[in-house]
């Protein structure tokens, strides 16, 4: 009781301290969204989308240095797949770098102010499709952010996520806190996109740039609306395509366990890494329902089913850059790409690398 009453006032000073120093940009994309429209503004640098285009993907990025080849190999997936692909940039110093490498794998290409995260950059790319009559012919859109980091696996692995047709799918399901499917891929049937709540969604979406608001007005919300419309979301990762591909791998030894993610921590720490095949699925199945998959078992993940990573695993304290490096390596990462990557994750620190009340904030998702 004690320390649930201590976690809950350190969770107020964050919250209070973070809204006091956040309040000059929140001021400053008031008057950019409401007064001056900035949001709602892009540069329409390609547009080759035939006029009945029934599969797209609006893919949401904000150009830097490690991330290029990751989302190349996303719209390789995706045009596999048969999808056109929108890609929208927000805006920054390696925007032209990103337009020269990838006008020509596109259909459409969007540059717009950096406003809003990838939920802003959805919201212009909905905007694009219904402005120039493209919605009315979509039987699935997909929306997909530069958030994870792609593998050469995830190309060949992830076609397994278009086989089943749903009115709405995701990558994975997150039950913490609240559920929601976790927006950085997203699926949405036509039964979805004609729905009101869908819609309303998207004409009503403030494009915030902090990032609580983004994961609470924009995922969770997202989220609660559909539900509350009737539909049901459907996860590709579940234990039992885990649990076949674990199968498949021999079970995996269970001396490799804490490089696949160190998803036992948020379990029974007595467990040593001598633990048989019935508990390792167990703990799986745990994780699944209680925890967040894509940090939890994030990496075991990448490495079966070939979904992209998240980047802030290591920024959490839920894995170590040695794990991460073993599965880029495991997933046919090019060393040059892998000593990039690891770069740009260990600049944004590990859990001990944020002191003071910018810990505060760190710990409790303001940042």
């Amino acid at each position: 009781m004690l320390a649930w009453s201590v976690n809950k006032l350190l969770f107020l000073l964050a919250f209070i301290s973070f809204w006091v120093h956040s309040s000059p940009l929140r001021a400053r994309e008031w008057f950019l969204i409401r007064i001056l429209k900035s949001s709602q503004r892009y540069q329409l640098v390609k547009n080759e989308l035939p006029q009945i285009t029934p599969k797209i993907a609006v893919l949401a990025t904000y150009p830097r240095v490690a991330m290029l080849a990751s989302v190349g190999r996303s719209i390789t997936l995706l045009k596999e797949q048969g999808f056109s692909v929108i890609l929208v940039m927000n805006e920054s110093s390696y925007t032209k770098k990103w337009a020269d490498s990838f006008t020509g794998e596109v259909d459409a290409l969007l540059i717009r102010p950096n406003i809003g995260r990838d939920f802003g950059a959805y919201q212009s790319g909905v905007q694009f499709l219904e402005k120039h009559g493209y919605y009315k012919s979509i039987q699935e859109l997909i929306l997909l952010n530069d958030s994870v980091y792609y593998t050469p696996l995830s190309v060949s692995k992830l076609k397994n996520f278009f086989e089943s047709e749903m009115p709405w799918k995701s990558l994975f399901l997150n039950y913490r806190y609240r559920i929601h499917a976790q927006s950085f891929f997203l699926s949405f049937g036509r039964e979805v996109l004609i729905s009101q709540a869908f819609k309303r969604f998207w004409s009503n979406y403030y494009p915030t740039s902090i990032r609580r608001r983004v994961v609470v007005r924009g995922e969770l919300k997202l989220t609660a609306k559909l539900l509350r419309g009737g539909f049901r979301p459907v996860p590709f990762v579940n234990s039992e395509r885990i649990e076949a591909a674990m199968t498949i791998s021999q079970m995996l030894p269970s001396e490799e366990l804490a490089a696949f993610g160190d998803f036992f921590r948020s379990s029974d720490q007595s467990l040593t890494a001598r633990i048989d095949s019935h508990q390792r699925v167990t703990l799986i199945r745990r994780v699944l329902d209680k925890s967040n998959p894509t940090h939890q078992i994030g990496l075991l993940s990448t490495r079966l089913l070939g979904t992209p990573l998240k980047l802030d695993i290591v920024k959490r304290g839920i894995s170590s850059i040695g794990s991460v490096r073993e599965v880029l390596v495991a997933t046919s990462v090019p060393q040059s790409e892998i000593d990039e990557i690891l770069s740009e994750i260990s600049a944004g620190g590990t859990d001990v690398s944020h002191p003071g009340i910018r810990g505060l904030w760190f710990k409790f998702g303001f940042n």
